[in-house]
């Protein structure tokens, strides 16, 4: 808790104002933090590149998507959930039903 508290706060007195979590959730000390300073959170789902378009790819990007915002909760920082972190293609018609989230 005290490493997530130093990491918001360092992030803060740098000037930024926005924090990615790219490939992991957060911490619920980092997220309450975040709230406590007033910074903003950019969460992604724990996926990287590849295996877009697909039915499974579907069911699992929904699925991660919703663990996500349960275990996350309803948070002021909490800003953006991003579908991937450097996804290898365009925006494909198989993300439309995830993004209705």
């Amino acid at each position: 808790d005290q490493i997530a508290w130093e990491d918001a706060s360092a992030a803060k007195a740098a000037g930024f104002n926005l924090i990615r979590t790219s490939h992991y959730a957060p911490s619920r000390a980092l997220v309450q933090a975040a709230d406590r300073l007033g910074l903003l959170l950019w969460v992604d789902l724990p996926w990287y590149r590849g295996g877009a378009g697909g039915t499974g790819f579907r069911a699992r990007a929904r699925a991660m998507l919703e663990e996500t915002i349960l275990d996350v909760g309803s948070h002021a920082s909490v800003a953006f959930y991003g579908l991937a972190n450097e996804p290898k293609m365009t925006f494909h018609s198989s993300f439309s039903d995830v993004v209705r989230l």
